[in-house]
């Protein structure tokens, strides 16, 4: 059960005298059980004020990346510490949602309403978890195909942020790069407290969330989690496509000079070679 509680001022539409206060509080118990409450104030002179106000619920952790790049192995990861951080849905102690790295009103997937939008979140740390660019294209490209949503989401953010449009990239290749790169700058200048590599820094995350939080199993050294490598859409696993290194040297230079940044701000070896002194 979540509870939303909203200050509304109230005018009767029938009289010209004064608004009426209301507390009212909408308690979620499950999809098509919502009740109001409403709980009157004393009236107060006011004319022309018309106030709503969202009680945000305040969680722990905010931990965001690129759509197929380790939100979910983030939240299991959480799971398995003894923290509940819900995958796409708001847990006790958090989000791992790749959704969650820009402030829309209505996020396309979510498991819980409060997921809906992290307008309706305050939090205390703000964790970023990438992916290997080599790898994540392949994945990003299936994503693409089969998850309109996500794309039109993530093409209207970038578009409104950074200024550049998916759809104009050319090619699926060049789109991928384009969202993971892009969508990474939107969240480092957000400056998460930790960004970790998914592949082989998930011990600094696990260091990271015991540090400071209070209430979990504290056998951090478990082992590393992959989980939702064979993401299905509409029932069907569809395969990736083969991203080889002819495809890699292919790319645009400005392409190229992407992959590198992105390498080299997250500490990978760069799939395409390029002149250092070249920035993004």
């Amino acid at each position: 059960m979540c509870s939303i509680y909203l200050s509304i001022m109230i005018r009767n539409s029938c009289s010209r005298e004064f608004p009426v206060r209301h507390l009212v509080c909408f308690q979620c118990f499950g999809p098509g059980r919502l009740i109001c409450r409403a709980e009157i104030i004393p009236p107060k002179k006011l004319y022309r004020v018309t106030t709503v106000r969202l009680v945000k619920k305040h969680v722990r952790f905010l931990i965001v990346g690129h759509p197929r790049c380790g939100t979910t192995s983030a939240a299991e990861i959480c799971r398995q510490m003894g923290l509940d951080v819900g995958d796409e849905y708001v847990g006790k102690d958090g989000i791992s949602s790749w959704m969650m790295a820009v402030d829309d009103k209505f996020n396309p997937f979510s498991g819980d309403q409060l997921g809906r939008s992290r307008r309706n979140l305050r939090w205390d740390h703000l964790i970023m978890v990438v992916r290997d660019i080599k790898d994540a294209v392949p994945s990003v490209i299936v994503e693409n195909r089969h998850a309109p949503n996500s794309f039109a989401f993530r093409q209207k953010w970038v578009k409104k942020i950074i200024g550049a449009d998916l759809a104009d990239c050319g090619d699926e290749i060049t789109a991928a790069i384009g969202s993971i790169v892009s969508w990474s700058q939107i969240i480092l200048d957000q400056k998460p407290v930790l960004q970790f590599r998914i592949e082989d820094q998930q011990h600094l995350f696990r260091e990271y969330v015991a540090s400071v939080a209070s209430r979990l199993n504290h056998n951090i050294n478990i082992e590393d989690v992959k989980v939702n490598a064979a993401k299905l859409y509409g029932g069907v696993r569809p395969k990736k496509p083969a991203v080889d290194p002819t495809k890699w040297d292919a790319l645009a230079p400005e392409v190229k000079r992407k992959v590198v940044w992105y390498s080299e701000t997250f500490g990978y070896k760069s799939p395409v070679a390029l002149d250092r002194s070249a920035q993004v």
